[in-house]
């Protein structure tokens, strides 16, 4: 709690009120300002009547309560106020009424943080319980599948070892006669050649050679060299 002394009537009241006002609104350590006086005439009250009081009470960057000391008339810094009381002792006793329902607020808060918090405590206690229970059913199940699953193979295992070896026989059969077919020895013994240039390189194309290369053709049972003496090639390719 802070005070500021300041002139309540008469001769340089509203510039004094006006310096306050606006000195506590540019202070971060202040929550609320209160602008409070005892009671007086009507001329006594002049000041709270003023534009220039009114205008620092609207630009404070806090709120504002007034607690001017008559009961009967209203002025201009009570309708502009964030609240108005009749006195300075209404004034602090509503300060007070606003403190001790902010901590009701914060106390019930805190109980329901509280609350709540516990019964998420216990959600999550039931909610693992479970999961464990689960957890436990279903290794049980996956134990009990995985050794059906175990002697399941091992029976098989046992019974077919002969048709793994037969059906193993099979497949190294027919890729031994793949590997056949695909050697160029099988090829040339149906009657086909092959035939390469001097350096060895398989002639697919006329164009890869020209009159005078020597070339070597290859034959089931023996070679043959050979100088080209022209080359043509096949209409439309």
């Amino acid at each position: 709690i802070l005070t500021f002394d300041v002139r309540v009537q008469g001769e340089g009241a509203v510039p004094s009120l006006v310096k306050a006002i606006d000195h506590c609104s540019r202070r971060d350590d202040i929550d609320l300002v209160m602008v409070v006086r005892g009671g007086g005439s009507r001329t006594d009250l002049l000041a709270y009547d003023t534009l220039e009081v009114a205008s620092a009470i609207g630009r404070c960057s806090k709120p504002v309560f007034v607690g001017v000391g008559h009961e009967v008339d209203t002025s201009v810094a009570d309708e502009v106020s964030n609240r108005a009381f009749k006195t300075p002792t209404a004034c602090a006793a509503g300060v007070v009424d606003l403190v001790n329902a902010f901590i009701d607020r914060t106390e019930a808060t805190w109980d329901s943080i509280a609350s709540i918090a516990m019964e998420t405590v216990r959600n999550a206690e039931q909610f693992l319980s479970n999961a464990a229970h689960t957890v436990r059913h279903r290794v049980n199940e996956i134990v009990r599948v995985g050794e059906h699953t175990i002697v399941s193979a091992r029976t098989r295992l046992r019974r077919r070892p002969l048709d793994v070896v037969r059906h193993a026989g099979r497949d190294v059969d027919a890729i031994a006669e793949r590997v056949r077919l695909l050697d160029p020895q099988t090829t040339l013994a149906r009657g086909w050649s092959l035939t390469k240039t001097a350096s060895g390189e398989t002639l697919r194309s006329a164009s890869q050679v020209k009159s005078g290369d020597e070339v070597v053709t290859l034959l089931v049972d023996g070679t043959i060299n050979s100088v080209v003496s022209a080359t043509s090639k096949t209409k439309g390719k």
